[in-house]
C-alpha cells in the first residue's frame, strides 16, 4: 500500500520579477507544485533556468511578484520581513553551494553557532555525529578537506531541526567520491524521516536519486516526474 503523503508546502502560480526590472520579464513564471513530508525533491535545470530562484522563494529569501507559497496554513508571500526572518531562522535549513563556515570556530563550534539562534535545535553533537564528523569535531575549517567542510555545512542545516532542508547545488566543486558521500547523507535524512529535502542541480545523476524531479527551463516548469 502506498504511504500517505502529507503536503507541507504548496506553491501556486508563483511569478517572480527579473532583476533587470523590464516589464513582463520574469525569472519565474506560473510555478505550481506541492512538497510532501519526508520526500526528496530535485529541481533540475541549466544555469540561470530559475531553479535557485525557486529555492530562495521557498526559503523566504526572495520576495515573489505574485502567487502563493503556503506553509503551515500561512502564505509566505504576505509575511513581513520580521516574520520572514523568524521563518528562515526556525522553519527551514539551508545548504549552500559554498561552505559558509567561520574560520575561527571548530566543526562543532560552527554547528553550535547555528544552534544558538534557533528556537528548538538538536544537540550540536548529535548533528555532527549524523554527518560522520564526530572525530573531527574539534578541527578548524582550514584543516578539513572539501568533503569534510561540506559535511559541517550539512550539520549546520540539520541542527536547526526543521521540516524542510534546502540544498542549492550541494555537490558543487566536490569530486566524485565526495559527491557520493554528500548525496548519501541527504538520502539518509529523508529515509529516516528527519526532514524533507529540496535539492537544486544540473546533474542527471543527482536527479536519479529523487522521489520527484521538477525540470525547469527559462523560469517555467516543463516536466514533473
Amino acid at each position: 500500500m502506498e504511504k500517505s503523503r502529507k503536503v507541507i508546502m504548496s506553491l501556486r502560480n508563483v511569478t517572480k520579477d527579473s532583476s533587470s526590472g523590464k516589464k513582463g520579464e520574469h525569472i519565474l513564471e506560473d510555478i505550481s507544485f506541492d512538497i510532501y513530508e519526508n520526500e526528496l525533491v530535485v529541481i533540475i535545470g541549466e544555469e540561470r533556468s530559475g531553479k535557485t530562484s525557486i529555492l530562495n522563494a521557498i526559503g523566504g529569501v526572495d520576495k515573489i511578484l505574485s502567487g502563493e507559497i503556503i506553509y503551515d496554513g500561512k502564505n509566505l508571500a504576505q509575511f513581513t520581513e520580521k516574520e520572514l526572518e523568524a521563518y528562515r531562522r526556525d522553519e527551514v535549513g539551508f545548504i549552500s553551494q559554498f561552505f559558509k563556515l567561520k574560520p575561527n570556530r571548530t566543526a562543532l563550534g560552527n554547528v553550535q553557532n547555528t544552534a544558538e539562534v534557533c528556537e528548538t535545535p538538536y544537540d550540536p553533537a548529535y548533528a555532527i555525529d549524523k554527518v560522520g564528523m564526530s572525530e573531527k569535531a574539534g578541527a578548524f575549517p582550514s584543516t578539513m578537506s572539501s568533503s569534510q567542510r561540506k559535511k559541517v555545512s550539512i550539520a549546520k542545516a540539520l541542527v536547526k531541526k526543521t521540516k524542510i532542508i534546502l540544498a542549492d547545488e550541494p555537490t558543487y566543486s566536490l569530486d566524485f567520491a565526495a559527491c557520493r558521500e554528500v548525496l548519501s547523507l541527504i538520502e539518509k535524512f529523508v529515509n529516516e524521516g528527519i526532514a524533507t529535502v529540496v535539492v537544486t542541480t544540473r546533474s542527471e545523476e543527482v536527479a536519479r536519486m529523487a522521489d520527484r524531479v521538477i525540470r525547469i527551463k527559462d523560469g517555467k516548469i516543463v516536466e514533473i516526474l
